[in-house]
């Protein structure tokens, strides 16, 4: 079994991490894992011995088992592909994003968190930071692909903080997940539909458009130039997210740099290759209106 640390790092006044606090963590195979699995139910029952243990979590269908100790983690994972691997760790992350940021920087601390399994989640507020914290998940993606590791994030609108007149300031937090294997890597298929996103571009009326092609199963992704055009991209995420929930479904993105050509010249631009999933049964209601 291999050892690790997650770190917990508590409210940031910059990019850079303070009041982090650190406990220990184990992850890894483990002649024990397959008996974790098969006697958990035995264990959380009381008709099996459970000495130390702090809680026992199990997943519908016994896909996941979590035996909890006052200090490490034994867990069973299952490897699909598509699906993210929910960290061993309760502790989370919450890297918040300045305009003047360093990107590679955020690259990195996303990166750093993934591999260590923690709940990871990047806060942003205005075009700008979205513009970064997108383009560093881009970044922290070619970091790990080496891993056989990737990202993806679902962005959800929050409020950050108060303003001097106590009015709410709101903001973006995209949260990660990673997946952990080959197949998770594939892109966005060759036969997939093109959705630009301009900064003008209304999110409401986009993202009915996406969630209609998307209902009807076929391979769409969105690509933005610059940070309004960004920032929107994440808006209408957002709300697609919204308008998928009564059928059941969710989504998240995997960001990329692409090359487009705009006025016969090549710019940069961000790719949002998307991917569908299932809610859970508990979670997929009518969206209030």
């Amino acid at each position: 079994m291999s050892g690790s640390f997650c770190v917990h790092r508590g409210p940031l006044s910059s990019c850079r991490p303070s009041g982090s606090v650190i406990t220990s963590r184990f992850n890894g195979t483990s002649s024990a894992h397959p008996y974790l699995a098969r006697n958990a139910s035995g264990i959380a029952s009381g008709n099996m011995h459970a000495k130390g243990l702090r809680s026992i979590v199990a997943a519908p269908k016994a896909r996941m088992v979590i035996m909890q100790s006052v200090n490490e983690t034994v867990e069973s994972v299952p490897e699909v592909a598509d699906k993210p691997v929910e960290p061993a760790s309760s502790k989370s992350i919450r890297i918040k994003v300045a305009a003047n940021g360093k990107v590679q920087a955020v690259a990195g601390k996303i990166a750093h968190s993934i591999r260590e399994g923690a709940l990871t989640e990047v806060a942003c507020l205005g075009p700008k930071c979205t513009n970064l914290a997108v383009k560093a998940i881009a970044i922290g993606r070619s970091y790990l692909m080496a891993e056989n590791k990737d990202i993806s994030f679902q962005p959800i609108f929050v409020e950050l903080d108060r303003m001097d007149d106590n009015r709410p300031l709101r903001g973006v937090v995209l949260k990660l997940a990673a997946t952990s294997n080959g197949e998770a890597l594939a892109s966005t298929p060759a036969d997939a539909v093109e959705m630009h996103v301009r900064g003008a571009s209304v999110p409401t009326r986009s993202a009915g458009v996406l969630a209609a092609r998307l209902q009807e199963e076929r391979p769409v992704f969105l690509t933005a130039i610059g940070a309004g055009a960004v920032q929107t991209a994440v808006l209408v995420l957002e709300k697609t997210r919204k308008y998928l929930q009564a059928s059941g479904k969710d989504i998240r993105a995997r960001p990329e740099f692409i090359k487009v050509t705009k006025e016969d010249r090549e710019v940069n631009a961000i790719k949002f290759n998307i991917v569908v999933e299932g809610l859970p049964v508990e979670t997929a209601t009518v969206p209030s209106v």
